[in-house]
């Protein structure tokens, strides 16, 4: 029998294929953003980007 998936639950995450910019972000950084908050690479780099490279204010925004 097929399992039903309508439990699952959409993707937040950006999708649209386009790789982010990540000049001037340390990548560890992204790392830590992404795995704080289980988000995307673009996720984490858009966080980054729009706290000033804030790691607390990014995980807070990420993880929203």
């Amino acid at each position: 029998m097929p399992e039903d998936f309508d439990d699952v639950p959409e993707a937040e995450d950006d999708v649209s294929g386009d790789a982010p910019d990540e000049t001037g972000i340390d990548p560890r950084d992204i790392e830590l953003v992404m795995a704080q908050t289980g988000r995307s690479r673009a996720v984490a780099v858009r966080a980054l980007r729009d706290s000033g490279g804030d790691l607390i204010n990014a995980i807070m925004a990420a993880g929203e």
